[in-house]
């Protein structure tokens, strides 16, 4: 929580700057900092990247990662690769990493809801044109028992209209030191 608050208090602070860093390049960086941070200091993980070269630093792509757990999101994070999440709209709530959320342009969804859906694939898809790639978990939602949900056509049809790859930024692998 003091990691969580601390970068997401920089993060913030750095809100000012969307001036001059409208992708919210640096936010961004502080989110992978965020995310470095939270593995090492964490004894009972260790990661390991498998395929990380398919996704190129100069390159943007729809990125999809299946969702299983929290830790997704920190795994994540430690790609180094600039993206916009596609998120439920109510992390945008939530104190501080919410606030953070909003500072680094990320996009939220409230699902069920068509309107929500559509601006959100606009919002997406405008990301994309610009040259930052968009993360999405094509399955909607973390998995409850571990396996693999039925894919939703939004990841795809973002990669076949935007003319961007469709990649999956590397199998990630946290597990116990």
């Amino acid at each position: 929580l003091l990691i969580t608050g601390l970068i997401s208090s920089l993060i913030l602070l750095s809100f000012p700057l969307a001036l001059i860093d409208p992708h919210r390049r640096l936010a961004h960086r502080l989110g992978t900092l965020w995310g470095a941070l939270l593995m090492r200091l964490n004894p009972f993980w260790r990661l390991q990247i498998v395929g990380a070269d398919h996704v190129q630093k100069n390159q943007s792509y729809v990125l999809v990662a299946n969702h299983a757990s929290l830790a997704d999101i920190v795994c994540l994070f430690t790609l180094g690769h600039q993206f916009k999440w596609l998120a439920k709209k109510s992390l945008f709530r939530v104190p501080f990493l919410g606030w953070a959320m909003t500072v680094m342009s990320y996009i939220p969804l409230e699902r069920g809801r068509h309107g929500s859906i559509r601006t959100s694939y606009q919002e997406a898809l405008g990301w994309l044109r610009k040259g930052v790639s968009v993360l999405i978990f094509p399955e909607g939602t973390r998995s409850r028992t571990g396996t693999m949900g039925r894919f939703k056509s939004g990841a795809f049809r973002l990669a076949l209209e935007s003319g961007r790859p469709l990649r999956e930024p590397g199998v990630l692998r946290a597990s116990p030191r």
